[in-house]
């Protein structure tokens, strides 16, 4: 497996090459997310758009952006996952994710189709979903914003930032190309991101990536790398209610007995679930119907039935754990995830495609930073958190 690594402290950089070079290309996926994230403060910071302006402004005319009861995705949503766009259009088949080619397909016709189809399940803002399709979005409203390609934005803003290698793949790629492999070493064709390019279609060799890195290591880092990292805000994610195993089993034979014993009694326990879990919006509102027609239906049932009731109790108890969440809350930046090291903050991102994988982490109060670049399915994230805890 090719593998490129590097370990940054201020000025010097370590780096090691495993069956590949220098100039060796990986496909770097989602870390392109990092890069449009950027290009969207450098339009704040130029005064061409404000990060709380609404996704409607900037994509073409007649073109209807989904909205949850009147509530609009903003900028800001999008570059940090929390705009209620799902991680791929729902028009995406699961054969097609599924494919050599999952986004080959996906034009800005098709994209913008797929945006104007979407509706919405939560209110913008409420709750954190990695979103592939969001970002996509977040480049075509830049285009809009600018009146330039995404290609060309990107090539001003690494041209600008020393680090050229950094961009969309070109025909001239294939020769100094690693190969990447599926996680069983079955070799795979690059993928063609098409529209999705800004969520991750971007290619590097271990060099520019080092280089795009340091610019956040300088005493006069560019405003917009710095409002990338700075700006953060506490977002929400969700998981299955009482993920420990015990919390669950009670409230499954909590739930179960009501179900049996006193249909009509059933719906308080999940009213306390909704209320301790914040479910709220489509998810709720659906939770609460299928409880109260569930009720309807069981009383006009032989109440003697006691399998019956058993399979109720076992059927709505399941509905309810599944379909309520557990809120989780952490920290986000515009484009950047964050960790703490040696609790020092670290902004990082990881990218996947079907033959590679990439690692970038870089701890700015103690001019650190690590780059791993891998031409196989298997994760590096673990080789750049221990290369950056080995640093200090």
């Amino acid at each position: 497996m090719p593998i490129a690594v590097a370990r940054i402290q201020g000025d010097q950089v370590e780096t090691e090459y495993f069956n590949c070079g220098p100039e060796t290309r990986f496909e770097i996926g989602s870390i392109s997310k990092v890069l449009t994230a950027i290009l969207l403060c450098e339009a704040v910071d130029e005064g061409k758009c404000k990060l709380d302006d609404t996704l409607d402004k900037y994509l073409p005319k007649g073109i209807r952006t989904p909205r949850y009861f009147g509530r609009k995705i903003t900028l800001e949503h999008l570059a940090r996952h929390i705009s209620g766009l799902p991680r791929l259009p729902r028009k995406m088949s699961r054969k097609e994710i599924r494919s050599n080619q999952p986004y080959a397909r996906w034009d800005k016709n098709c994209l913008l189709n797929a945006i104007s189809t979407t509706i919405l399940q939560r209110p913008p803002g409420s709750t954190y979903e990695y979103s592939n399709f969001g970002f996509a979005t977040l480049g075509l409203a830049l285009e809009g914003i600018t009146g330039n390609s995404f290609s060309s934005l990107l090539g001003n803003l690494t041209n600008r930032l020393e680090c050229p290698g950094v961009r969309l793949p070109e025909p001239d790629d294939a020769a100094i190309a690693a190969q990447g492999r599926t996680a069983k070493g079955a070799r795979v064709q690059p993928w063609n991101m098409a529209a999705f390019g800004p969520a991750g279609g971007c290619t590097s060799n271990l060099e520019s990536l080092v280089a795009f890195a340091k610019n956040h290591l300088k005493p006069d880092i560019p405003r917009p790398l710095q409002e990338a990292m700075s700006n953060r805000k506490r977002v929400s994610t969700t998981a299955p209610l009482g993920s420990g195993a015990p919390i669950t089993l009670l409230w499954l034979i909590l739930l179960i007995a009501l179900a049996v014993i006193q249909p009509q009694l059933f719906a308080i326990p999940v009213l306390i679930i909704l209320y301790s879990t914040r479910s709220s919006g489509f998810s709720g509102a659906l939770l609460l119907a299928f409880t109260w027609v569930s009720i309807g239906i069981w009383q006009q049932v032989n109440s003697t039935e006691f399998w019956g009731r058993i399979v109720f109790g076992v059927v709505a108890s399941a509905f309810a754990l599944v379909g309520t969440r557990k809120e989780h809350t952490f920290q986000m930046g515009l484009g950047w995830h964050i960790f703490s090291s040696n609790e020092k903050p670290c902004v990082w991102h990881n990218g996947g495609t079907a033959g590679f994988r990439s690692f970038i982490a870089i701890q700015q109060e103690t001019g650190k930073a690590v780059v791993v670049l891998g031409g196989r399915e298997s994760s590096v994230d673990q080789i750049g958190v221990e290369l950056l805890k080995g640093s200090e």
